[in-house]
């Protein structure tokens, strides 16, 4: 789109935002202000707004801006083993630039060396060696992770970032993918190398099962999974973990082939059992998920470790509400397995936009407008506060009794997921935490979206 069309496109919906919002509300309360300039000459309604403006951190969000408005980051990740860096929609340029800055605090100024993903554990070995060899080629890594909502200019920028890094410091910082969202043949290959270098007198026995969990050549593992009746799909699973008991059984001096080996083939499993079935909440892949960061930072003895992915996943809740036109599901997601083992050293950090474009659906990913949110919602109370960009803590140990109990009260926000396309109203995907500040440590907020630059 031409940057003046965009730009137009923009200033339609924040006016459309503007006229949303002009109605203050109880607890929920929003303002009318036009621009971030003249904010301060409007009182926002009391009294949430007005802690929130008085709490807020204007920041900036190119990933190279100087880091001096990032004091707010050191203190609240500042006994962090684990940060989850939430966002509201994958297809937002703003949002993606944002965390890719605080990522490189983190690593710069508090000894972070991992950056775990929302990305297969296959797809994030390559990426690995690339980071830490040089090995690959960026664009084609990337364009090659999980959702074609990944393969953007924005995380592209961030994983050469993060190569360039590693050129200059001893210390590397490694990639993770802690997701189930692809089944890849690198996982069956780095198996059956395994298998045969360790153990050749049971490679009859891994091929075998092997040969039943390949996908036929040619076709969609997703469509030839879901077209398979309950009782082959239960038989795939027990092909897939006798895999991962026979690797586990076999035995070599190579510490990291063995550990690689042994998380292939529970990717492998953990695919089969994640899509079991076709929709509804998917515990297997949240433990998953919590397990891999578990398991990754045993194995690398890294302290301190970021994890990347949508705000469903980051938020610390143990039960997180998830609601599209189509459904509406409930469980613990990774964030709430993260926090109940960590405690304290589990850290969320939540971003959200106003308005404007993102790109979306997953598979084809386009730019799609964006409006305001819903009266109510907990971006709108954002905005209310300050429309412009900024962070704010949300431990808050003292306050006015009303803002200490919209802290731990419901909060419903949107979360844009993948599935939204042309003539979806972003306000029907939705997410709900139990408690705000049991959710998130602390909130990003950008009042207006442009669509990331997928390629």
């Amino acid at each position: 789109m031409p940057n003046a069309a965009r730009s137009r496109r923009l200033s339609q919906w924040q006016s459309l935002f503007v006229a949303a919002v002009s109605v203050c509300l109880p607890l929920v309360s929003v303002a009318t202000p036009a621009t971030a300039a003249d904010h301060h000459s409007k009182a926002p309604c009391e009294p949430i707004e007005s802690w929130i403006d008085r709490h807020a951190h204007a920041i900036e969000i190119a990933p190279g801006a100087p880091a001096r408005d990032l004091r707010w980051l050191d203190r609240v990740i500042r006994d962090a083993r684990l940060v989850g860096l939430g966002e509201s929609t994958h297809g937002s340029s703003e949002q993606l630039q944002v965390k890719h800055r605080l990522v490189r605090r983190m690593i710069e100024h508090h000894g972070f060396r991992t950056v775990a993903f929302e990305d297969d554990f296959a797809s994030g070995v390559l990426i690995d060696r690339y980071l830490t060899t040089g090995q690959g080629d960026p664009r084609t890594l990337v364009g090659q992770m999980a959702s074609p909502l990944l393969a953007t200019e924005e995380i592209l920028e961030l994983v050469t970032w993060l190569r360039a890094w590693n050129e200059s410091h001893s210390d590397k910082v490694r990639f993770l993918g802690t997701d189930l969202l692809q089944l890849r043949e690198l996982s069956f290959d780095h198996i059956t190398r395994y298998v045969s270098t360790r153990a050749p007198d049971r490679i009859g026995e891994l091929e075998a099962d092997l040969a039943d969990l390949r996908p036929p050549e040619g076709q969609n593992p997703f469509v030839w999974y879901g077209g398979l009746d309950d009782a082959e799909k239960l038989a795939l699973i027990a092909a897939a973990g006798r895999v991962v008991t026979l690797v586990e059984d076999v035995a070599g001096p190579d510490r990291w082939e063995r550990e690689y080996a042994e998380q292939h083939a529970r990717a492998i499993l953990g695919w089969f059992r994640n899509y079991y079935v076709e929709s509804g909440f998917r515990a297997h892949r949240e433990r998953f998920i919590a397990d891999s960061l578990r398991w990754w930072q045993g194995l690398t003895g890294h302290r301190k470790a970021v994890y990347w992915a949508a705000n469903v996943h980051t938020a610390a809740t143990p039960t997180v509400t998830v609601r599209t036109p189509e459904e509406e599901q409930s469980g613990t997601l990774a964030g709430g397995i993260l926090k109940r083992r960590l405690g304290e050293r589990y850290v969320s950090i939540g971003t959200w936009f106003g308005a404007g474009e993102i790109s979306s659906p997953g598979r084809r990913p386009m730019p799609q407008p964006i409006g305001p949110p819903g009266a109510g919602m907990f971006e709108a109370t954002l905005h209310a506060a300050r429309p412009a960009n900024f962070a704010i803590d949300l431990r808050a140990p003292r306050g006015p009794a009303a803002v200490l109990d919209w802290l731990d009260d419901v909060h419903t926000m949107r979360v844009i997921l993948p599935v939204f396309e042309a003539g979806h109203d972003g306000n029907d995907y939705t997410m709900t935490v139990d408690g705000l500040r049991a959710a998130f440590d602390a909130a990003i907020y950008l009042p207006v979206t442009t669509a990331s630059r997928t390629y």
